[in-house]
């Protein structure tokens, strides 16, 4: 009896114990258009679930290769029990359309006119390219 009774308090002290840190809340700064589910899809830590740095580099990483955001920063804080994570983002630029105004048809053999080449789910101002048709 006294053997199981240590074997159990000994289990349950090294799970709190490995346990470490929890988090408390998970704070979403900055997204406009993108919908916290949305970003939550992409982030593997869960509130209530453990802290762990580098899980949390790996949340970067996987919001950043989403495209959707310019700048991101992952802070976190003390709470009351445990720590409060924030995700402060800022949107990339959403382009809905294009409209070209002119009196003339384009032709694709009409020599001159640029259009831009877009990938419109990633588009930056540092990505746009022109191409000559």
């Amino acid at each position: 009896m006294k053997k199981s009774l240590i074997w159990i308090i000994l289990v349950f002290s090294t799970t709190l114990f490995l346990a470490g840190e929890t988090i408390e809340r998970i704070v979403i700064e900055g997204n406009k258009k993108v919908s916290r589910d949305t970003m939550l899809f992409y982030v593997k830590s869960r509130e209530n679930g453990p802290y762990i740095d580098n899980q949390l580099r790996d949340d970067f990483k996987s919001l950043w290769n989403t495209g959707f955001f310019e700048n991101i920063s992952i802070e976190s804080e003390n709470g009351t029990t445990g720590k409060i994570v924030k995700i402060i983002v800022q949107e990339n630029l959403l382009i809905s359309s294009i409209t070209y105004k002119t009196g003339k048809k384009i032709k694709k053999t009409t020599s001159g006119v640029y259009v831009p080449v877009l990938n419109v789910s990633k588009w930056t101002p540092k990505f746009s390219k022109k191409k000559k048709i």
